[in-house]
């Protein structure tokens, strides 16, 4: 049934919004609502807001996302439509969910938005509007078959930091990684040193990061050069949990063993610089 609006006469019709579902992980992307004025003032939500006339659903959650968290990112999915007449106390808005991964950017507060932050999945605090229903939506979408004719298809995938000082070491620091029962990455034995120049090297350093973006963890192997450093920056930004460890090729055989971030700067001042 059809309802004319008091005011203009008009048909009442629903209002169209878009959330954004940014994921790493196991970690969500949310923010904490600070207009004054507008409903769930200081509560968690998910980044989102109105579709502009002209716009694509998918274009307006990019643009929503990066106003109101400073990040720049991709649509991967539609997770659901949220169309009940009560979602939001304002008016009836029906919004659309996605889920989005990084491109580039850095977090950083807007004038919606009065705290930014990665939230893990299974410690998410109470939420505005139905966002609690998107994200368990976007798990059940996303939940993995945890066998496959006897494999583990759960493991942890992990992206192995190390300078080219311990390319000699890839092997025996893959070795270590599926000891530890997770699957190493390491941008050393997919592609050598950078290919050996036979592409460019922003082609294999965007090949990387996009690994990198892939994977669950990052563990840092030996001295933390320059390179190194921003891939631990990168993973920060992320949200994605960092382990440290020492190579000791002293010991026979080698030695790897976890330590602190701080022991491996300092190594690198003493051996590289």
């Amino acid at each position: 049934m059809h309802y004319p609006c008091d005011t203009c006469g008009q048909y009442k019709i629903p209002s169209l919004t878009v959330d954004g579902i940014v994921h790493n992980n196991s970690k969500i992307l949310l923010i904490k609502r600070s207009k004054q004025d507008e409903p769930f003032f200081d509560s968690y939500a998910l980044p989102g807001g109105f579709v502009d006339y002209g716009e694509t659903c998918e274009k307006a959650v990019v643009r929503e996302v990066w106003e109101e968290t400073g990040l720049k990112t991709e649509v991967n999915q539609l997770i659901g439509s949220y169309s009940k007449p009560q979602r939001d106390p304002r008016r009836h808005i029906v919004s659309l969910s996605y889920s989005l991964s990084i491109v580039s950017g850095q977090l950083k507060n807007s004038s919606e938005t009065r705290d930014i932050d990665w939230y893990d999945l299974d410690a998410l605090p109470e939420l505005a509007f139905d966002h609690a229903d998107m994200i368990a939506d976007f798990r059940q979408k996303n939940r993995l078959y945890g066998q496959y004719n006897g494999w583990d298809l759960g493991k942890k995938l992990i992206f192995c930091s190390h300078s080219r000082h311990f390319m000699h070491a890839s092997l025996l620091i893959c070795k270590y990684v599926i000891d530890k029962e997770c699957v190493p990455i390491n941008s050393f034995t997919n592609f050598g040193y950078f290919l050996y120049e036979l592409v460019p090297r922003h082609d294999i350093a965007e090949s990387i990061n996009n690994i990198i973006n892939r994977c669950d963890e990052q563990w840092v192997f030996g001295p933390i050069t320059e390179g190194v450093r921003m891939e631990i920056n990168m993973c920060r930004q992320m949200g994605k949990p960092i382990r440290f460890f020492q190579i000791l090729e002293n010991e026979h055989p080698v030695l790897i063993k976890e330590t602190a971030e701080e022991s491996l700067r300092i190594a690198d001042e003493q051996q590289f610089l």
